[in-house]
C-alpha cells in the first residue's frame, strides 16, 4: 500500500507543495501514482483485492455511458446548432462516434459478462492459457476502440478554430483518457495479477 512518504510526495505533485488535500484513500492515490510512476501505481495497485478492481472499472463503465457520452453527444447537438456551415461534418463524425460507442457498448458487455466474471469465479489462479486469451481478446478490443477514437479525435482538430469542436476535442481527450486508465489498469493489473 502506499505509504506516508509516497502518498506526501504524490500530494505535492499533485496538489501543490503546499496543500494539505490528501487522497481520499489508499486507492485512489494508489490511481494517482499510475497517473505519475506507472510502475509504481501498478505496483500498489495490485495490493489491491480484485473486487475492489473490478468494482471500480464497473464504476467507470457508468461514468462512461451515463456522464462521458452523453456529455459529448451534446456538443455535436451544439455545433450543429451554432456552426450551420460545419453540420455536415458534424453528422460525420457524429455518426463516426456513435459507431464508437457501439463498439464500446460491446466491449464493456464483454467485460462485465464474459471477463469479469471469469476473473471472480477462478481469481485464485485463472489458467495461463486463458488468461492469455482473455488477455489478446481485450486487447484486441482496445485497439478498436482506440482507433476510432483517434479518427474522432484527428477530425475534430482539423476544426479546432472554431469553439464547439475545440470543446468537443477537450471532451474526446477526456474520455480517451480515461479508457486509457482504464485499459491499463486492466491489462496491466487485472488479467496479470
Amino acid at each position: 500500500m502506499a505509504t506516508k512518504q509516497s502518498l506526501d510526495l504524490l500530494r505535492i505533485v499533485h496538489y501543490g507543495a503546499n496543500s494539505s488535500v490528501e487522497p481520499a484513500d489508499t486507492f485512489q492515490a494508489a490511481l494517482l501514482f499510475f497517473e505519475i510512476d506507472r510502475e509504481e501505481g501498478i505496483k500498489q495497485l495490485r495490493e489491491f483485492p480484485q473486487s475492489k478492481l473490478i468494482d471500480f472499472l464497473c464504476q467507470n463503465h457508468k461514468l462512461y455511458l451515463n456522464k462521458l457520452i452523453p456529455e459529448i453527444e451534446q456538443q455535436f447537438l451544439r455545433i450543429i446548432q451554432l456552426e450551420p456551415k460545419h453540420t455536415s461534418t458534424a453528422l460525420e463524425l457524429f455518426a463516426q462516434f456513435r459507431n464508437f460507442v457501439n463498439e464500446l457498448k460491446e466491449h464493456i458487455a464483454f467485460e462485465e459478462n464474459a471477463m469479469f466474471p471469469l476473473l471472480k469465479t477462478s481469481w485464485s489462479g485463472v489458467e495461463n492459457q486463458n488468461s492469455q486469451i482473455l488477455a489478446h481478446t481485450h486487447h484486441h478490443h482496445d485497439e478498436e476502440i482506440f482507433e476510432v477514437l483517434e479518427a474522432l479525435m484527428n477530425k475534430s482538430e482539423q476544426l479546432g478554430h472554431l469553439m464547439p469542436f475545440r470543446m468537443l476535442l477537450e471532451k474526446l481527450k477526456v474520455l480517451s483518457s480515461e479508457l486509457r486508465l482504464h485499459a491499463a489498469i486492466e491489462d496491466e493489473v487485472l488479467l496479470f495479477k
